[in-house]
């Protein structure tokens, strides 16, 4: 019983069954990525850190190189018994394994951070970039609008704003900072029922932690799954070593003739 647990057919079954799992796992994670990716995109460029979106770009490449492996390569190195591409198979895995691992130990402390960043740079911002970078305006009116909020801690902020400042002070705020948005509705000051008071900083704080959590806990427990599919390959490789059972290259095998 014990042998036949190990033989090569055994271990190929076994790496079959993985290769299968994995390919929906890593489909799990790019859906988990493109979860995050729709939640969090537009304000990604208020975040002084690049640390967020290269963490969340490599779980995503974690994720496509994952789904490579376990169909095409994986299972053709199965199939075929090449040492070659269990060899690829196994440093393509190991490649995975890494990523995915460095994602979750960075999402974890980088945690620790984003929240100083933030209580650091985005008043700045919103009050220095907002009316003259397109880029950060629109991040900016966009955080307002989905977050329902108005300004970094409170909607006072904007009268502090360079956009204020140079304007012809009848637009209080941004329109988007109305709960119903239209057209100069930011003209409208002293707090009216139509405008939301809160500040965005917490908001955005609070969905740039969650989608860390969920990144940090993406990464470690697809990390440790990733262990078994380089576990069952070097198990598979080793064996079709040791017995010399593996198939030759077509090219090989006609010079041989």
């Amino acid at each position: 019983m014990g042998k036949n647990c190990c033989t090569i057919d055994c271990v190929g079954s076994a790496l079959k069954v993985y290769n299968i799992i994995l390919f929906i796992t890593s489909s799990a994670v790019l859906g988990i990525v493109t979860w995050i990716l729709l939640k969090s995109y537009f304000y990604m460029s208020l975040l002084t850190s690049p640390s967020f979106p290269i963490l969340l770009y490599a779980l995503l490449a974690s994720g496509i190189l994952a789904a490579i492996v376990a169909v095409p390569i994986g299972c053709l190195a199965n199939k075929k018994r090449s040492q070659i591409l269990l060899l690829f198979y196994i440093f393509i895995l190991l490649l995975v394994l890494l990523i995915q691992a460095m994602v979750g130990i960075m999402s974890y402390v980088y945690q620790e951070s984003v929240e100083e960043n933030l209580k650091l740079n985005l008043n700045e911002t919103i009050l220095t970039n907002y009316g003259i970078d397109e880029k950060i305006t629109d991040s900016v009116d966009q955080v307002q609008e989905k977050f329902r909020c108005c300004g970094s801690e409170w909607v006072k902020d904007w009268q502090e704003s360079y956009w204020y400042q140079t304007s012809d002070k009848l637009q209080k705020i941004p329109d988007s900072c109305c709960k119903t948005v239209q057209r100069g509705c930011g003209k409208i000051s002293d707090g009216p029922s139509n405008i939301n008071i809160a500040g965005c900083l917490y908001k955005i704080l609070q969905s740039a932690s969650d989608s860390l959590w969920l990144m940090s806990a993406t990464g470690v427990g697809f990390c440790w799954f990733n262990i078994f599919g380089v576990i069952f390959g070097i198990c598979l490789y080793l064996k079709l070593k040791d017995e010399d059972y593996k198939v030759e290259d077509p090219l090989i095998s006609n010079n041989r003739h």
